[in-house]
């Protein structure tokens, strides 16, 4: 695939949001492309690895790198209780200049571009491409995905989910560690196409048969051989 778009933080904002959050204790990671960089290695770098993000590099302070390179994401690591506090803090600071988020682990949390959301990139894909938000299915568990499930045609969440998130949902399948994404494929996807298969194939047969009974049968030679 190829980038489309994107969206980075601005580095003064990234400057206040590091200054603060290390100042209190709390591990930051900067995302930039498909790149992750920390300022020196932290067991949060194996817990992303165990959700497929790539393991961070070790850089040192992560201020010395942003008039050099675009910061798309910022990620905070800490103890919960804490980071809910972190977040209030933030928010009142900045005051709009960013997007707080949280995915599926309460420990972190997403420092994001202001407007940028899962939702706002698959609106922005979907017009591209020109499909209509009806024919998506999307499958989240975070709070993260809200604005993306949302915007779906069908929008699902896993049976672990976030609880605002199963409330905004159209379904609610399995957990993540019980296949709920197979669930949802299987049910909305693979389910509705074969329907459609099977409808096209009844009506088929229904036409065929139609047309046989509406088919007259010849009894002139009949009649003459009798």
């Amino acid at each position: 695939g190829s980038l489309r778009y994107q969206q980075v933080l601005d580095p003064d904002i990234i400057r206040r949001v590091l200054t603060f959050a290390e100042d209190r204790g709390f591990t930051a990671v900067a995302y930039s492309g498909n790149q992750l960089l920390m300022r020196a290695e932290h067991p949060v770098g194996t817990l992303l690895a165990q959700y497929h993000e790539p393991m961070p590099d070790a850089i040192g302070p992560l201020q010395n790198i942003l008039d050099e390179m675009p910061i798309n994401k910022l990620i905070l690591y800490g103890p919960e209780k804490r980071i809910k506090a972190l977040r209030w803090q933030l928010s009142m600071q900045l005051n709009g200049s960013v997007t707080l988020t949280q995915a599926q682990i309460p420990e972190m949390l997403e420092v994001l571009p202001p407007g940028a959301s899962k939702g706002a990139a698959l609106k922005r894909l979907l017009k591209d491409m020109g499909i209509e938000p009806k024919h998506v299915l999307a499958i989240g568990d975070g709070e993260n995905d809200l604005e993306m499930v949302a915007l779906a045609g069908i929008g699902v969440a896993v049976g672990n989910a976030y609880d605002k998130l199963k409330e905004t949902a159209d379904h609610v399948v399995a957990s993540n560690d019980e296949d709920g994404v197979a669930e949802a494929i299987e049910r909305f996807v693979l389910g509705s196409s074969l329907a459609k298969q099977e409808a096209t194939s009844a009506t088929t047969s229904t036409e065929t048969e139609q047309k046989s009974d509406s088919t007259p049968t010849s009894t002139e030679g009949q009649s003459e051989n009798a």
